[in-house]
């Protein structure tokens, strides 16, 4: 991502999306570093998928 910002005006944002397993905890975290957004998200997908894409809309609304 730095190389992409780097001599760009564009804006450059970044996420990390981690399935969860057993030995992680959920997470759901945002920081700057840098000068660019950066976002960390796990992703229970031992649910039904229902439930699974009402975490990925909330995670897209964060974003929006």
């Amino acid at each position: 991502m730095a190389h992409e910002q780097f001599g760009n005006s564009k804006e450059v944002e970044g996420m990390l999306l981690y399935a969860l397993t057993d030995r992680d905890e959920e997470r759901s975290e945002h920081w700057q570093e840098i000068g660019m957004d950066l976002y960390c998200y796990t992703l229970d997908l031992g649910r039904e998928f229902h439930e699974t894409e009402i975490q990925l809309d909330k995670i897209a609304a964060l974003l929006g």
